[in-house]
């Protein structure tokens, strides 16, 4: 799936260049990747992550609403004091950025918003006996959450794509739901 979404984008970025001089309206499909940490009630890990989404920008494009769902593969890496385990999560949210302070074509964004999780994995794989850990389980659990981001924006006048660097998200939700990542986006601007 990694060298289809590969292909996607360099696509794009060849088709980029026969249509830079035509005005866009707001509307954008975002798609990113990143690497952070989600815990939950039972679950810890670390992982990669792929964001895609849609993006509407209104008063001049100062403020960007989107849509975007983030799936999510973790594992326990570099985590000593838990049992083996395995897990995913999916989130679908809806975030607001703003431009904190603009020059040119490079921005300062903030944003914010809400968002709903769904969890799922195995915890344990047989793992210590001697401290409890002998058995395996499955867990599921939906989780809300609120959403504060930030980073960088790259965002040409005369090009179809803008560039994200969001080091800044951290995700806050219900059943001890926490997760933070950095991520790196891309933005095509629609006709």
């Amino acid at each position: 799936m990694i060298k289809s979404i590969f292909f996607v984008l360099i696509f794009l970025l060849i088709y980029n260049h026969s249509v830079k001089s035509q005005d866009f309206k707001g509307n954008s499909i975002k798609m990113g990747l990143g690497i952070g940490m989600a815990e939950g009630k039972q679950e810890v890990g670390m992982g990669g992550l792929f964001s895609f989404g849609f993006q509407k920008a209104i008063l001049k494009n100062f403020l960007r609403i989107n849509s975007t769902i983030v799936s999510g593969e973790f594992v326990p890496y570099a985590i000593t004091d838990t049992r083996d385990q395995y897990f995913n999560t999916t989130s679908l949210g809806i975030y607001g950025f703003v431009d904190i302070l603009k020059f040119k074509s490079v921005s300062l964004v903030a944003g914010t918003g809400g968002l709903i999780n769904y969890s799922r994995g195995l915890l344990g794989t047989g793992g210590w006996p001697s401290i409890g850990n002998s058995y395996s389980e499955y867990f599921h659990h939906i989780n809300f959450g609120f959403y504060l981001g930030g980073g960088l924006r790259f965002a040409p006048s005369k090009s179809r794509f803008s560039y994200e660097l969001l080091p800044l998200n951290i995700v806050y939700g219900n059943n001890e739901f926490n997760m933070a990542y950095l991520n790196f986006g891309i933005e095509y601007k629609l006709k």
